[in-house]
C-alpha cells in the first residue's frame, strides 16, 4: 500500500503557502484499532498530513530557485494542538506556510480545518537532503514529479516544464553513470 496524504492541492503560491485537501476513508484498516466503536484519525496521521503537503511545497519552491531536486525529510514536530477529534470520512483541509527557510532546514506550520473550524495545528522542521542520499534518483525523480502532478492538476506550464527538465537531466546523468 502506497500512503498518499493529499489528495489533491487546492491552491498554492509555491514558495510559501500551500492549501490542500485530505479524506481518510471509512475502510481504512487502522479503524479496526483506533478505535472500533467510535473512530477517530491518529495524530501521527494528522502530522504526516502537515509534513506531506509542507514537502510538495518545499520540492516547488526548490525548483522555482534552482534546478537541484532535494527530499525534504522530517526532523522533528513541534508543538502540535490537537483541539478536536477529527473523524474518518470528514474533509480535512490543511494549510501550510514555510515560516523560516535555510540552506539545510526549512520550518513549517500546518493547521488543519474541518468545515472551516480548526481541529489542529502542528509545527514541523524538514531537512533538505540530496535525493542521492536518500534512493536512486532515477526511480524517485519521476514518482515524485507524478506525485505533484497528480495531486495538484492547477500547476502552471513553466513547472511543467521544469519538472520535464529535471526528469531528463536525471535520466541524461543515470545514463552517463553506467
Amino acid at each position: 500500500m502506497r500512503w498518499k496524504f493529499i489528495d489533491q492541492i487546492t491552491e498554492t503560491d509555491e514558495v510559501t503557502h500551500i492549501k490542500g485537501e485530505k479524506r481518510f476513508p471509512l475502510d481504512e484498516e487502522w479503524h479496526q484499532d483506533h478505535f472500533p466503536q467510535s473512530p477517530i484519525v491518529p495524530g501521527v496521521l494528522q502530522i504526516e498530513v502537515v509534513a506531506n503537503l509542507a514537502g510538495k511545497l518545499i520540492l516547488l519552491r526548490m525548483l522555482k530557485e534552482s534546478m537541484n531536486w532535494e527530499a525534504p525529510i522530517i526532523l522533528k514536530t513541534g508543538e502540535c494542538r490537537f483541539k478536536e477529534i477529527i473523524r474518518p470520512g470528514e474533509l480535512i483541509e490543511v494549510e501550510v506556510n514555510i515560516e523560516k527557510y535555510s540552506r539545510k532546514i526549512i520550518y513549517s506550520t500546518g493547521t488543519l480545518y474541518v468545515n472551516k473550524k480548526e481541529r489542529s495545528s502542528i509545527s514541523i522542521a524538514s531537512a533538505r537532503i540530496p535525493v542521492t542520499t536518500v534512493g536512486d534518483p532515477k526511480i524517485l525523480v519521476p514518482w515524485q514529479v507524478q506525485d505533484i502532478l497528480d495531486v495538484y492538476p492547477g500547476i502552471g506550464e513553466e513547472m511543467k516544464n521544469r519538472f520535464k527538465q529535471i526528469i531528463a537531466r536525471v535520466k541524461e546523468e543515470s545514463a552517463e553513470a553506467i
